[in-house]
């Protein structure tokens, strides 16, 4: 038997919504960008490890709140570990990423 490692993917609106966060943050906070992907990678470690651990919001899909940043990460959890379907900030534009559960 084969022991794969729990990994995460993003959907490609997601990764880009990441690196628009980033850059966002990086605009109006030179260098806080880095920070908020380092927070980013730790909930994600953190996910594959607890997958269970956001909220349930829904029969398949669950959220995670980054409250110091303001952007909610929206994922499933798959077979080979987590799948994230948005990440998203409080202000902008509620419940767009629905469409992209699988």
């Amino acid at each position: 038997m084969q022991n794969t490692v729990p990994r995460v993917e993003l959907h490609e609106d997601a990764l880009r919504e990441l690196d628009d966060a980033v850059a966002f943050i990086n605009a109006d906070w030179d260098g806080r960008g880095n920070l908020f992907l380092d927070a980013f990678t730790v909930v994600m470690e953190r996910l594959l490890v607890h997958p269970r651990a956001g909220r349930a919001i829904g029969r398949r899909a669950r959220k995670w709140v980054m409250l110091h940043w303001r952007y909610t990460i929206y994922y499933t959890i798959e077979e080979y570990g987590i799948f994230v379907h948005a990440v998203a900030h409080h202000a902008r534009r509620p419940n767009y990423w629905r469409n992209r559960l699988r």
